[in-house]
């Protein structure tokens, strides 16, 4: 059965010739439609039409949902919409109990090192080749390895599972057909069309259409910071017949609907939708009409709504990613050396299989030696490559099996430190540090691109009024000490002076402070609530002016029914008609006021940024004007969010000329915004100044000094936030980001154009300015970010802009466009790492999609926290986390990585040698019990403690010098080179040991007066290899304390207490009454004395000529940087067009965000209108 367009028109407002624009388009893809309640009573016609309606549109092509909540009807329609659609639960885990071995089996083996070993195993069971009988006794260890690794896998994702429980288990209000009641119900097991009761300071289970609101006119306020980072109250509306209709209790017994909308997607500002009752009424529906799960209901008692998109289809979820998988870049370069080395492996190990084979080729005829070798070509072959195998076998330590559970462990042990460092303990929350990605640590040590939220991550959401401006005098204290200067939520304010001036009438500056605080009273747009006392605002500056009045004596008391707004000022009770609100909006950057006081007079008073401010001034009535400009930009460099207050007095027939027109714009069906802005434009003129205020929008402790400190050591920062332009840079100058000294570039350009012009300006001016001279800085809009990202031209420019400037600010940014942008600067320098911070849902993507994500554990939430790979719980432990155990973890675990693979070198190495002397037979040198303990026991603790304990300087040093972070920077502990360099050491020191202890112990006779036999020689250069290898930690320390010392003692004590053993246990004839001989002849300690002074001596010198190298290289660039300084401050500088002198902030209201008041003062305009309409119809008749 195919869709009837005929049938599909009734959700379509026919009589709104915008309907087609406003609502969805027809592609099937794109609609869903909810049918709610179908099986409530209905009328006939209603019945009918629903009816036909479902059965038209079983095309498949059309998403259909149709609910039926009483339970007692299990009907086929029931059943396979609850199909249709998965329930509302959420998981933000890795693995569940049946893919978690699937899952992981697949990461362990993305490691090289293991798929190595697996061969290696595989290798043993070949007869031909195995020196281990056959067996493969390389799955043990490696299974060790495995399962370790595992173990910390599931501590980390329980704690996931743990926190995804919790969200799951929340519960909410849902109606029950049953019982006509709303009964408590779990947010998983929430179904789409579920009509839900959400009341005040609660979440949102997931996304609902309103229905009904406990305020007037269906307005519900909602905050949306878990979503989009903004700490601004937004409003809400119910459907005007939605919420009539549900005046009455009964209501959602009765009610049936019936939604067509757009499928699930990750548009959080954006919904399209029609929603219709029967056969003829229908309304359209758009984003104000719902209301998104991670959002919170603030200052409404309760909402309804209908469920319409649940768990992963809703739009927080849309843009959510699950956790992924991440490598460390020191295991990513570890992977690629491990390469390496098995290439090195397969090519020593087949040269040494060539030269055996002509050994024999040349042998063969000693019959003594018992060699069979036939010297045709096929034979040699076999020969070769049996002999490779072999060969590769004995290598196979080569590649350190201990390291991975090795670094499993240090790894696991570091997170408990980093978890237990009482300078990232919060003493308020009492929370700990956490770590939830332990293979992460040290990529915190070598951050080169750091990306923040703003909002709940480097400001604590509080708004405080602590300064402003009357006539010739500033007030307020920066740093207030008296506790009544915060007696007022949103109020910081103390300064006696101001209260001298205010409680003395006859004072110099008294009428100019009471035009301030009167109009901090009345120049808003605040409801209150009268039920609790409330005040409900769509701005959180706009709650600090008010308050901060109420402080300072003029308490705004409510607006009446006939639009008064009363104001108790000081005991006096002070009436004020308001005529008209001159509303925010993006473009305007300030809103008015139009009020008529007791006495007649009709009053405009403004407020707004100084830019937008300042030239609709009057100077000659504004004589504070330079005064009060020196004020805001005194302000402005504190950090302070700025406002210049301005009014102005209208005579009666001026404001009635002006009415007329502001009416007819406001009736106006058509360009309604921009003809209100020109007649706007028209009455805000001319005005007078009066003052400026200013509001602290606190930052989080240390902040400032953080995001210095990052930027002084190298580390470029990116604020990505949901809020404006505006907001953003205020933000940026009050945390230190921006400064005014700064070259600043703003694209909010949107169309490609524009995009490219701005863009390749901007790069021209920035490569004319050295960074040496002045830091650049860049701030992009999201609508731009859109346009930029789909045009590969555009994404290439701005990308090189982006990596010449020192701070990028992004704003009015989705989550999706967040970790868009993370993507990007990835995919541009893939040799660079990344980190991404904030606290709220809407940052998960950002955090998951960098190298390191990092979430913020507080007020917001725990959606952050769940998908981070650290958890802190303020932004300035971001400094100990990267500069002390980052910077730390990063240079100690790649000594780690490099040692081991010396150790091992430096002990499979001497076999290699030794072919030399053994015809290249693959005799091996060392027994084979002890041979399999060098990596457990010998050598495996010292450099477990080295990687934990040791530092390189004091934490207080790494907290004070940012130069210090270079060294991840730069990565100047791990690389290629750095690697080789290590592993040629390693190579070196083997060929010491051999050649001196066989050499040694080969030419030195018993006390039988015999040469001493082959394992004698090998029990040597082993007691060699164990001294060297630890030995090498202890010249390697920076701290040198008891315990390191004591463990590596006690593992070269450990190596002849087996030898001790061992030799007195027949079972072990190759060795067997060996240790009296080594032990007794003093060559033995000669030896050992040798080679590691020779090692020694030689590992110091070049680890001094490193050290120099390095000194000089940057000594040199340091040098070059001075000399280009010194160069360019000798050039004049270009006039710098692109800086921004800090304008005042415009307060972070939502365009048109005051629907309750406007619809009163437009139902005025309303009644005119259809009076003036009837009128003119009687009179044409």
């Amino acid at each position: 059965m195919h869709t009837d367009k005929t049938i599909m028109e009734p959700l379509l407002d026919r009589n709104d010739p915008d309907s087609q624009n406003r609502s969805i388009n027809y592609s099937p893809d794109s609609r869903r439609q909810t049918i709610q309640n179908q099986n409530s009573p209905q009328s006939s016609e209603e019945r009918k039409y629903i009816h036909h309606n479902s059965m038209t549109i079983e095309d498949p092509t059309i998403r259909q949902v149709q609910v039926f909540p009483n339970l007692e009807e299990y009907t086929p329609e029931y059943l396979r919409h609850h199909q249709r659609y998965r329930d509302n639960s959420v998981k933000t885990s890795k693995y569940t109990f049946f893919t978690f071995l699937p899952k992981n089996l697949l990461e362990q083996f993305s490691k090289l090192a293991n798929v190595y070993f697996l061969l290696i195993a595989f290798m043993q069971m070949i007869p031909i080749i195995s020196i281990s009988g056959g067996k493969p006794v390389m799955l043990m260890p490696l299974a060790f390895v495995i399962i370790v690794s595992m173990i910390k896998d599931i501590f980390e994702d329980y704690k996931r599972h743990k926190s995804d429980k919790a969200e799951n288990f929340k519960q909410v209000e849902v109606f029950d057909q049953v019982t006509k009641t709303f009964k408590l119900q779990h947010w998983k097991s929430l179904k789409v069309g579920m009509v839900v009761k959400v009341k005040q300071d609660q979440f949102f289970p997931a996304d609902l259409v309103l229905l009904k609101s406990s305020e007037s006119k269906g307005v519900c306020y909602v905050e949306t910071k878990n979503l989009d980072g903004e700490t601004n109250l937004k409003h809400k509306i119910a459907d005007k017949a939605l919420n009539k209709k549900f005046e009455d209790s009964n209501a959602v017994q009765t009610f049936r609907c019936g939604l067509v909308c757009e499928e699930a997607n990750d548009l959080i500002y954006k919904f399209e939708g029609t929603i219709f009752f029967g056969a003829d009424k229908r309304k359209s529906l758009s984003s104000e009409n719902i209301v998104l799960r991670g959002s919170s209901l603030k200052n409404t008692e309760f909402v309804i709504g209908f469920i319409v998109y649940a768990g992963h289809q809703t739009k927080i979820m849309m843009n959510s990613t699950g956790a992924k998988f991440k490598m460390s870049r020191i295991e990513r370069e570890t992977n690629k050396q491990i390469l390496i080395v098995f290439i090195v492996q397969v090519i020593c190990c087949f040269i040494g299989a060539i030269i055996g084979t002509i050994y024999q080729l040349d042998l063969v005829e000693d019959q003594y030696l018992g060699l069979q070798l036939d010297a045709s070509t096929w034979p040699i072959l076999v020969q070769i490559i049996k002999q490779t195998g072999t060969w590769i076998l004995i290598f196979t330590n080569f590649v350190p099996i201990s390291l991975l559970v090795t670094l499993e462990v240090v790894k696991f042990l570091q997170a408990i430190f980093i978890s237990w460092d009482a300078n990232m303990i919060d003493d308020e929350q009492m929370q700990q540090a956490g770590v939830q990605a332990s293979n992460l640590n040290e990529e915190l040590g070598q951050i080169e691109y750091l990306f923040s939220d703003k909002t709940g991550t480097l400001t604590q959401n509080i708004m405080e009024f602590k300064k402003f401006s009357a006539g010739n005098f500033s007030y307020g204290m920066s740093n207030p000490t008296n506790p009544e200067a915060k007696s007022i939520e949103n109020v910081n304010f103390q300064d006696e002076t101001f209260w001298d001036h205010y409680n003395n009438k006859t004072s110099v500056n008294y009428e100019d402070i009471e035009k301030v605080v009167l109009h901090l009273a009345l120049c808003h747009t605040i409801i209150l609530d009268e039920r609790t006392g409330k005040y409900n605002a769509s701005s959180p500056d706009e709650l600090a002016l008010v308050n901060a009045a109420k402080f300072f004596g003029a308490v705004f008391k409510k607006r009446d029914e006939e639009n008064y707004m009363i104001v108790d000022f000081r005991g006096q009770i002070l009436k004020y008609k308001l005529l008209n609100i001159l509303e925010f909006n993006s473009t305007r950057k300030r809103m008015s006021v139009i009020v008529q006081d007791s006495n007649g007079r009709i009053l405009l008073l403004c407020k707004g940024a100084d830019s937008i401010i300042l030239p609709r001034l009057n100077p000659a009535t504004s004589p504070t004007l330079s005064t009060t400009q020196g004020f805001v930009d005194q302000y402005a460099e504190e950090g302070l969010r700025t406002l210049l207050l301005a009014q102005k007095y209208l005579n009666e027939n001026e404001y009635n000329q002006w009415n007329q027109l502001f009416e007819g714009a406001m009736a106006s069906v058509s360009d309604r915004d921009q003809k209100l802005a020109e007649i706007n434009e028209q009455i805000e003129k001319q005005m007078d100044l009066i003052g400026s205020t200013a509001i602290e929008d606190k930052l989080q402790d240390g902040v400032n000094e953080t995001i210095r400190f990052m930027r002084d050591a190298g580390i470029k920062v990116w604020v990505l936030t949901g809020d404006k332009v505006e907001t953003a840079i205020n933000i940026g100058y009050s945390s230190g980001l921006l400064d005014n000294n700064m070259d600043q570039y703003q694209i909010t350009e949107t169309n490609v154009r524009d995009l490219n012009v701005v863009i390749s300006n901007s790069i021209g001016q920035a490569k004319a300015i050295s960074s040496l001279i002045y830091k650049k800085a860049l701030i992009v809009a999201g609508d731009s970010l859109n346009i930029i990202f789909k045009e590969d031209p555009l994404k290439k420019i701005f990308l090189e802009l982006s990596d010449l400037v020192d701070v990028v600010l992004a704003c009015r940014v989705s989550p999706k466009q967040k970790a868009d942008i993370v993507a990007v600067i990835r995919e541009r320098f893939p040799l660079k790492t990344t980190l991404s911070i904030g606290d709220g849902a809407n940052d998960v993507n950002m955090i998951t999609t960098a190298h390191v994500g990092v979430g913020i554990s507080g007020l917001e939430g725990q959606q952050a926290a769940r998908s981070a790979d650290f958890v802190i719980s303020q932004f300035r432990f971001l400094k100990p986390l990267l500069f002390v155990h980052g910077r730390e973890a990063y240079r100690r675990n790649a000594f780690l990585v490099c040692y081991n693979f010396y150790k091992n070198a430096l002990f499979v190495l001497p076999q290699y040698w030794f072919g030399f002397f053994s015809a290249f037979s693959g005799q091996t040198l060392y027994e084979a019990f002890i041979y399999q303990l060098y990596n457990i026991m010998f050598s495996s603790v010292p450099i477990v403690w080295y990687a934990i304990f040791d530092f390189q300087h004091t934490k207080e040093y790494f907290l004070t010098t940012p130069k210090s972070y270079d060294i991840g920077l730069k990565n100047k502990c791990f690389g290629t080179r750095v690697f080789w360099l290590w592993f040629a050491n390693g190579a070196f020191s083997a060929a010491v040991v051999l050649f001196v202890g066989l050499y040694a112990m080969e030419v030195s006779l018993d006390e039988e007066g015999k040469t001493n036999g082959l394992y004698i020689s090998g029990s040597v250069v082993y007691a060699g290899v164990v001294i060297i290898a630890n030995m090498k930690i202890l010249n390697s320390l920076n701290i040198f304390g008891f315990w390191c010392e004591l463990l590596v003692f006690l593992s070269i004590l450990v190596y002849f207490l087996v030898l001790l053993i061992e030799s007195q246990i027949i079972s072990f004839p190759e060795i067997f009454g060996l240790f009296g001989p080594i032990m007794g002849q003093p060559v033995t300690y000669f030896s050992l004395l040798f080679m590691l002074f020779l090692t020694s001596t030689v590992d110091k010198i070049t680890t001094y000529v490193t050290y120099q190298i390095i000194n000089y290289k940057d000594n040199k660039e340091e040098l070059k940087m001075l000399k280009e300084k010194s160069f360019y401050e000798k050039i004049p500088v270009p006039t710098r067009s692109s800086t921004m002198r800090r304008n005042g902030y415009a307060f972070a209201q939502e365009d048109h965000a005051t629907p309750q008041l406007m619809e009163k003062l437009q139902s005025g305009l309303r009644k005119k209108l259809l009076q003036a309409k009837t009128d003119q119809q009687i009179q044409d008749e």
